[in-house]
C-alpha cells in the first residue's frame, strides 16, 4: 500500500461539495454523499457524519472558502473526527492547503477507492493493479516540498545543480510503473491466451457486470455453484472469476464475475484494471445486474453503462438483470430496460434466467456425429457438456451421438481428429 493507511477504527467526518455552478439533482447528491460514508466504513473506519456544503466559488488553494473551511473545523473538533474524506478529487496542492487549515489528514474519494481496492486484492495480477493506480496517483503528489534535502549533488565533478529530492521520486515511480506495466502485460498476455483457446473451442462466455454490491458475486455463485466469498460491502470482488454454467438445451458456457463499478469510477483505476475488465469486453453475452433495493438503482445503472462505454463494450449483447428482489417483496413493477428479476440469495427466477441466457447465445441445432473409437475422450467431453441427446454405437465401434451444439462448437469439434458429421444414409 503507497498510501498511509489510517489505523482501524479511526473516527472520519465525510464532506460532500456540490458545485452550484454544475449542481446534480439533490436525490443524486445525498447518495454520493452515502455512497462515500459506505466506502469509508467498508475501510473499518468509523462515518461520523456526512457533511454537504455548497460552493458557488472553487478556490484554486483550497477548494473550499475560509468560511466553509471554519464550519468543517468547527464539527471535526465537535464530533472529535480523526480525519476528513472528501467526496471530490483535489489538486495535490488544494489536498495540503486543507490538511493545514483542518489540521488532520484529508483523504480524497480517489484515494479512499483505491484503499478499498488495495484491502481486496487477493491475486497477483489483482495487486499489480492496484499498485499501478496507486503509482499513478501518487506521481501527480510528488512536490518538491523537501526541507531537509533540498538537492542531490550534482553529477560529473560535482557541478550543474543535481536533481531536486521531488525529481528522483518522480524517476522511481516512473521506473516503477514502467516494471508494473511490464508485469501487467504478461499476465495479459496469459488471459488473452486463455481466451483464444476458448474461443478455439467455441466456448460461449457471459460476463457479469454491474454496481459494486449489487449481488453479483452471489448470483454468479447461484449460477454455477461456486463458493466465491459475498459480503455486504463495496468491491469485495476485484479479481474475475471464471466458472462453467449449465445452460438448458445447449452446451455450457464459461460465466465470468468482473470487478464492480462505482460513480465516476476513476479514470486511473479503469486504466489500471484494462487488463481485467478485458474479459467483459470479449464476451458473447453481459449480464447488468442492477440491485432492486437501491433508491438510485438506475442512476446506478447508467453509471456501468458509461463504464461498458468508456472500455468499448456498450455495443455488446446483454440481458438486464434486476437482483434481490426479495428485498421489495411488495414492488411488482420494474423499468422497461429489465427483462429479469431474481433474487440470487433465494434463487428465484435463476431457472428463468438460464433459459434467457441460453436463448440469447443461441440453443443451437441438433447433429449427428461420428467420433471413432481412437477419439473417445470427444464423447467424455461431450457428455460433459450435457448436450448428448442419443447414443449408440456401430460394430466397427464407432460413436454416433446425436448432439445439440452451437454453430461455433461444431466448427471447432469437427477440427478434431476422428470426429465427423455422420452420413445421411
Amino acid at each position: 500500500m503507497i498510501f498511509e493507511r489510517p489505523p482501524v477504527g479511526k473516527r472520519v467526518l465525510c464532506v460532500m461539495p456540490e458545485d452550484m455552478k454544475c449542481p446534480f439533482d439533490a436525490f443524486e447528491i445525498e447518495e454520493q454523499g452515502r455512497e462515500l460514508g459506505e466506502l469509508v466504513d467498508s475501510l473499518d473506519l468509523v462515518t461520523l457524519e456526512v457533511m454537504h456544503i455548497k460552493v458557488r466559488a472553487i478556490r484554486r488553494s483550497t477548494y473550499l472558502g475560509p468560511g466553509q473551511l471554519e464550519r468543517i473545523a468547527a464539527r471535526r473538533s465537535t464530533l472529535a473526527a480523526d480525519l476528513v474524506a472528501i467526496g471530490i478529487e483535489l489538486s495535490a496542492a488544494q489536498q495540503r492547503n486543507l490538511e493545514k487549515a483542518l489540521d488532520c489528514k484529508v483523504l480524497t474519494r480517489t484515494e479512499v477507492i483505491l484503499m478499498v481496492f488495495s484491502e481486496r486484492a487477493r491475486s497477483f495480477e489483482g495487486k499489480l493493479q492496484v499498485e499501478l493506480a496507486e503509482l499513478q496517483h501518487s506521481a501527480t503528489r510528488v512536490v518538491s516540498g523537501w526541507t531537509h534535502l533540498d538537492r542531490q549533488k550534482g553529477g560529473i565533478g560535482l557541478r550543474g545543480a543535481g536533481e531536486t529530492q521531488a525529481e528522483a521520486d518522480r524517476r522511481q515511480i516512473a521506473a516503477r510503473i514502467r516494471k508494473v506495466q511490464a508485469a501487467i502485460v504478461g499476465v495479459a498476455r496469459r488471459r488473452a491466451s486463455g481466451r483464444r483457446k476458448r474461443v478455439r473451442a467455441g466456448v460461449a462466455t457471459v460476463a457479469l457486470v454491474g454496481y459494486t454490491n449489487s449481488g453479483k458475486s452471489t448470483l454468479f455463485n447461484r449460477l454455477t455453484g461456486a463458493d466465491v466469498a459475498t459480503r455486504d460491502r463495496a468491491f469485495e470482488t476485484l479479481d474475475p472469476t471464471l466458472r462453467r454454467i449449465e445452460l438448458p438445451e445447449r452446451e455450457d458456457a464459461v460465466l465470468i464475475d468482473t470487478v464492480g463499478f462505482v460513480r465516476e469510477l476513476p479514470q486511473s483505476l479503469v486504466a489500471a484494471f484494462r487488463a481485467t475488465l478485458e474479459e467483459a469486453t470479449q464476451a458473447d453475452l453481459l449480464l447488468l445486474v442492477t440491485d432492486a433495493s437501491a433508491a438510485d438503482r438506475m442512476q446506478r445503472r447508467e453509471s456501468v453503462l458509461k463504464v461498458l462505454t468508456s472500455i468499448g463494450a456498450a455495443h455488446l449483447p446483454r440481458l438486464e438483470v434486476i437482483n434481490k428482489i426479495d428485498l421489495v417483496a411488495g414492488q411488482r413493477t420494474w423499468p422497461n430496460v429489465v427483462e429479469c428479476p431474481v433474487s440470487a440469495l433465494r434463487g428465484t427466477g435463476i431457472e428463468t434466467l438460464k433459459q434467457r441466457i441460453a436463448k440469447a447465445l443461441g440453443t443451437g441445432g441438433v447433429h449427428e456425429l461420428a467420433i471413432a473409437p481412437n477419439a473417445a475422450g470427444v464423447r467424455s467431453r461431450l457428455y460433459g457438456l450435457g448436450v448428448v441427446l442419443a447414443d449408440v454405437s456401430d460394430a466397427d465401434g464407432t460413436m454416433r451421438l446425436t448432439v445439440r451444439l452451437s454453430s461455433e462448437r461444431l466448427r471447432a469439434l469437427l477440427k478434431e481428429q476422428g470426429v465427423a458429421l455422420a452420413s445421411k444414409g
